[in-house]
């Protein structure tokens, strides 16, 4: 969870950058449709990993 955070905090700097520089900056839905993406790419890569940890004690067992 930590880590969207960083994510969402970095999405925003970096549309405040281009703001500043006057170049086209993401909408408020585009910058939420990255996120999700990003955030359930992050959750999809947890659960693999859980699984993963599951399937390796499993093995052990």
């Amino acid at each position: 969870m930590q880590w969207s955070r960083y994510t969402w905090i970095m999405l925003v700097i970096w549309n405040l950058l281009l703001r500043a520089l006057n170049l086209q900056t993401l909408t408020s839905q585009d910058m939420v449709t990255l996120f999700l993406r990003l955030f359930s790419q992050e959750a999809a890569h947890n659960l693999a990993q859980q699984n993963l940890m599951k399937g390796s004690a499993i093995l052990t067992l």
